[in-house]
């Protein structure tokens, strides 16, 4: 009933009752139409937030319900195209840049208040790091120790990795490299004792009791239901090869897991990123290392490859690759990062892309990096690659200058909170941190 048949009522009962003044009738008049005013002014409210027909503003995309238990909840046609409150799709790091596929599934923002967001995003954090199953796909670590001296098993505070933060930080498994950048070793080497390194790594295992080394996943899943960090041995630069491929078996049989056919000085494998060409991509022996770790089950890492041997690696491996520290070429342009049809090889075969943290590979320009940096790399690798193809190889330990809020392992829930907050669900988080990286991992080595 609108307000003038509403009027006309009240005025008839009141010539009936004759005892009704003029002036308290129009006050009835009054409040009646203000009723209706503010009905109509609630139902447009309703309309603005997007409403569905039938539904009440409780299951709203921004509403708490679905927010609250962290469950994913159904578009509506507004919200798939990104109308703000909405949930909206988080903004794309790159004009024009499409949001990765996946992002906001289940999305911590809405319409709640900023504190109610900020306990459920410190709820997720807690939850994903005492699940202790981060990785990292690489750590110079091994480095670092052996030149400081260092005991990993007590926690410095210039320190980047050890035992005390990678528990604090929810680690599960770490990757620690050792590094030959050019041939030191006379010619007949024929056992890992002969390299240095692999020998302080041995070393460092067998005097700290919170690591093991991981020979497989299978085996890292055993180390850590034993309450003990796995790591796993990685090489940067296989010209401790030399002419022969065959003595990848005897690094295998020190339980090297994962190889980059070259470090940043061009070998007699590969081209390096950072040096002239020789080979104009792989070599000849190179291409026979490749298939000989694909046989072995040998992590192939084409991080510090040039372009051509990135082509030759993906061309030439029976098995998915990986990059254990390399960013989004298209965020920024340096040698060391992968560019877009890059990162689709990757994601196409089923490898992975570890996200580092180095500042030279994160932006350009002066200022330091930030936390915001890392996670606009790892929106992009999202976007292009799908988030399956996204994993964290941090670099810690090997000089790297580090962004402002990561200056060492412990700090890596402060990235997990960052990820949460940009708009990646619950789920898409566990797997960047440390899902992605594992499946790759069994993979190759199960």
């Amino acid at each position: 009933m609108g307000p003038i048949s509403r009027a006309t009522s009240l005025e008839s009962c009141g010539r009936r009752a004759g005892g009704v003044s003029r002036v308290a009738l129009l006050w009835v008049l009054v409040g009646v139409t203000s009723a209706v005013m503010a009905v109509g002014a609630l139902q447009h409210v309703w309309s603005d937030r997007g409403q569905v027909s039938g539904s009440s503003p409780a299951g709203d995309r921004g509403g708490d319900a679905g927010w609250l238990k962290g469950e994913p909840v159904q578009e509506s046609a507004c919200e798939s195209d990104g109308c703000p409150g909405h949930g909206e799709r988080p903004v794309s790091p790159v004009p024009g840049q499409a949001a990765p596929a996946g992002v906001g599934d289940q999305h911590l923002g809405g319409a709640a208040p900023a504190e109610s967001r900020g306990d459920v995003v410190g709820e997720v954090v807690a939850r994903l790091v005492a699940e202790g199953r981060f990785v990292d796909l690489h750590a110079d670590t091994i480095l670092r120790a052996a030149r400081r001296r260092q005991d990993l098993d007590t926690e410095y505070p210039g320190a980047e990795v050890d035992i005390p933060k990678l528990r604090r930080a929810g680690v599960g498994l770490t990757f620690f490299a050792v590094c030959s950048p050019r041939p030191r070793l006379r010619p007949g080497f024929r056992t890992w004792e002969d390299f240095a390194f692999i020998r302080y790594f041995k070393h460092v295992v067998a005097t700290h009791e919170g690591i093991e080394q991981a020979l497989s996943a299978s085996d890292a899943r055993r180390i850590r239901a034993e309450g003990k960090i796995p790591v796993v041995l990685s090489l940067e630069g296989a010209g401790i090869l030399l002419e022969d491929p065959g003595r990848l078996q005897t690094l295998y049989d020190a339980g090297m897991r994962a190889i980059g056919p070259v470090w940043n000085i061009t070998n007699t494998l590969a081209d390096a990123a950072r040096d002239e060409p020789r080979w104009g991509g792989l070599s000849p022996v190179g291409r026979r290392a490749v298939l000989e770790m694909n046989r072995l089950g040998i992590m192939v890492d084409v991080s510090h490859a040039s372009e051509n041997a990135f082509w030759d690696i993906i061309e030439t491996s029976k098995s998915p690759v990986y990059a254990s520290h390399s960013n989004a070429y298209a965020l920024r342009a340096h040698p060391r990062n992968l560019k877009d049809e890059q990162i689709r090889a990757i994601a196409k075969r089923g490898g992975v892309i570890g996200v580092a943290f180095h500042r030279t590979f994160l932006k350009r320009g002066r200022g330091p990096a930030t936390i915001d940096d890392v996670v606009a790399h790892v929106r992009h690798i999202a976007a292009v690659g799908g988030v399956s193809s996204v994993a964290i190889g941090t670099d810690f330990g090997g000089g790297a200058i580090l962004p402002a809020g990561l200056g060492d392992m412990g700090r890596l829930p402060d990235l997990v909170k960052a990820l949460l907050e940009s708009g990646f669900s619950e789920q898409d988080v566990r797997a960047i941190m440390g899902g992605n990286a594992m499946r790759y991992f069994e993979t190759i080595c199960p």
